[in-house]
């Protein structure tokens, strides 16, 4: 059998290290009522690969409207990839 859900957008996103394609879930609300997503982000690069990594983030949101919690949590990966980046050195 085959359901059929919900259409999700999905935004293209430039950040400070690459261009990054993000799908956001509306998520239930938690139990003060603020607002959920779930956000599924692909690094779009240049490479010869068949296949591209995902990284999934669930957080609260923060009232931007879909596309600037898109570009907040594309922010929010960056800056850890600096982090791990800089503990490297």
């Amino acid at each position: 059998m085959t359901k059929r859900l919900d259409n999700l957008i999905t935004y293209k996103v430039d950040g400070e290290l690459g261009s990054y394609l993000v799908t956001l879930e509306h998520l239930k609300n938690d139990r003060n009522g603020n607002g959920r997503y779930k956000a599924n982000i692909i690094t779009l690069s240049n490479s010869n690969f068949d296949y591209y990594c995902t990284k999934v983030y669930t957080f609260t949101t923060h009232y931007y409207g879909d596309l600037g919690e898109a570009e907040w949590i594309v922010k929010r990966m960056e800056s850890e990839k600096k982090e791990l980046l800089l503990r490297q050195i």
